[in-house]
């Protein structure tokens, strides 16, 4: 019988069967291996099996073989255990800027790294109480693209807004651009997440003296382009001066922590994105996810 066009790619789907279809609780037999390489058009026989299974084990898979009635080869362990599935699913359920539909997809993908009747027990719905997803899936790339350019250690320009209630507008709801539209140009030095949300630190040299160090709300930022532009870097000891600076303007912060800091400014981002600046914009849990590039 000739050879079909998959035959060379057996132990690859011989690999994708076991990871796909066996765990601690499932196996699979010489037999019913040979029966779904069949299926995909794949000759194969017991010999050729244990010879398989063998390259798969001296290649690193984790296989184990139970004898007896209902025995059969698994995978014994993989890169994520079950748990730590769970927990990714429930973080991703769980937080707010990540979109329904990116959920969906993200959790679609960690599915794929258990056993199929394993990825039954990630579909689960966690219920957080006043949690509402975003809508724009723009803060992805958002967040990737000021990653790469902290890396890269270059200025970025963008532009940001308020959003804007105008019952008179035919969009009520609206984008006001600050800057009359202009863009900014600022060097990132770091991001941080705070109350649920993403925010910039950055070095604005346009900013009045003093006040330069600015924060920027990574969602009401639009149309980030990197730059060719060496961003300025900061010293340890400057890092050390802005952290005691951040610190000390906590004590205009509300004394009830649900209100104060960024949390307040989640509730009122007009106020708080507004300048970037404004004094109680900083609190000890900001700084402590702070991570200043230097």
């Amino acid at each position: 019988m000739p050879k079909s066009s998959n035959q060379k790619l057996k132990l690859l789907y011989l690999r994708r069967i076991l990871l796909e279809e066996t765990d601690d609780t499932h196996h699979l037999n010489a037999e019913q291996l040979v029966s779904r390489l069949e299926q995909l058009g794949i000759n194969a026989d017991r010999k050729t099996i244990y010879a398989d299974v063998a390259a798969l084990q001296d290649y690193g898979m984790d296989i184990f073989l139970q004898r007896g009635p209902g025995g059969g080869y698994s995978v014994s362990s993989r890169e994520f255990e079950l748990p730590e599935l769970k927990l990714l699913v429930d973080a991703i359920q769980c937080s707010r800027f990540i979109t329904e539909k990116k959920s969906r997809e993200l959790i679609g993908k960690i599915e794929s790294l258990a056993s199929r009747e394993e990825a039954r027990q990630l579909q689960r719905q966690v219920y957080v109480s006043d949690r509402l997803k975003n809508i724009d899936e723009r803060i992805y790339y958002n967040i990737d693209a000021l990653h790469r350019a902290v890396s890269s250690g270059v200025k970025i320009r963008f532009l940001y807004f308020n959003w804007a209630l105008d019952f008179t507008r035919r969009d009520k709801i609206y984008r006001n651009y600050r800057h009359d539209g202009a863009y900014y140009c600022v060097s990132p030095w770091a991001l941080t997440w705070d109350n649920e949300n993403y925010y910039l630190i950055a070095y604005d040299p346009s900013a009045p003296e003093g006040s330069r160090i600015r924060n920027y709300r990574v969602d009401k930022m639009e149309n980030i382009q990197l730059t060719e532009e060496n961003a300025r870097v900061r010293s340890i000891s400057a890092a050390a001066s802005a952290r005691q600076r951040m610190r000390a303007r906590c004590s205009a912060c509300f004394p009830d922590t649900r209100r104060s800091c960024v949390c307040a400014a989640a509730r009122m981002p007009s106020t708080f994105c507004a300048t970037g600046s404004a004094p109680s914009s900083w609190c000890s849990r900001t700084t402590a996810h702070i991570s200043l590039r230097v």
